[in-house]
């Protein structure tokens, strides 16, 4: 009698079990998808990082080269798509091969140190 008894309570407690496998896949697709979609984006955010730090890089180099903001009225934005001159032209180009970054949703603004700028004075 005992025997039977502990088989029966065996087989109540195996029974119930048939949905853990669906929830515990739930659980850690869940936890696997956000890790997924978080490095993505985080991705993404390094990307359009370095494109930006590369434009202004190169835009500040080119101004620094040339000695002067390029065309460019002193302190003043402009949006990059559309901004004159060889210092926004090396900036675009900074954009040009990223998936990352587009230059349409940037802005510009060259300022020297000096003014007027003079060759390798500093530019932001």
């Amino acid at each position: 009698m005992i025997k039977h008894t502990s088989t029966a309570a065996c087989q109540y407690m195996r029974g119930p079990r048939h949905g853990q496998a669906i929830i515990e896949m739930a659980i850690v697709l869940t936890v696997l998808l956000a890790i997924i979609f978080g490095g993505v984006a985080a991705i993404q955010a390094i990307g359009a990082h370095y494109t930006v730090t590369q434009a202004v890089r190169v835009a500040a180099h080119q101004a620094a080269l040339r000695g002067s903001t390029g065309g460019l009225v002193y302190d003043r934005d402009y949006p990059l798509a559309t901004a004159p001159g060889p210092v926004a032209d090396a900036a675009r180009m900074a954009f040009a091969g990223s998936v990352f970054a587009e230059p349409q949703y940037a802005t510009i603004r060259a300022r020297c140190t000096t003014n007027p700028c003079r060759r390798y004075s500093d530019i932001t």
